[in-house]
């Protein structure tokens, strides 16, 4: 019996000490470029904002948005792990490059209760809604 104990003091020491580099897939959420539906995008939030794959013709683009801070960043790929339903990121809160070094100066981010809309790499409309 005190091996259980230990083993949910061990699994539960490591959710916290872990816990802010998690993010989770939100479900329900749709993502559309261009306003044209991209169904195998995907949107997964954390504490700290929002991060959304989107596939754009099987080439992947990565976005984390700062929801708090209004501020909208292009995270190395390499810094995260997805798994079904979970993606883990190495830095918590992600560590992203301005959307100036990715060739948009302006990425007009709007943020709303239930959605973001951003100008992704070409410049092209980025809607996501949940």
């Amino acid at each position: 019996m005190n091996w259980l104990v230990g083993i949910a003091v061990i699994l539960l020491g490591g959710a916290l000490v872990t816990g802010p580099h998690w993010l989770m897939r939100v479900a329900n959420a749709r993502v559309a470029y261009g306003n044209i539906d991209s169904p195998q995008s995907a949107v997964y939030r954390s504490l700290h904002g929002v991060l959304v794959v989107v596939d754009h013709s099987g080439k992947w683009e990565l976005y984390f948005i700062e929801t708090s801070r209004r501020e909208i960043g292009v995270p190395n790929g390499q810094t995260f792990r997805f798994f079904s339903g979970f993606a883990y990121s190495r830095h918590s809160p992600p560590r992203s490059a301005p959307m100036g070094k990715a060739g948009v100066d302006d990425p007009q981010l709007a943020i709303a209760d239930h959605g973001i809309e951003f100008n992704g790499y070409d410049n092209t409309r980025i809607r996501v809604t949940w």
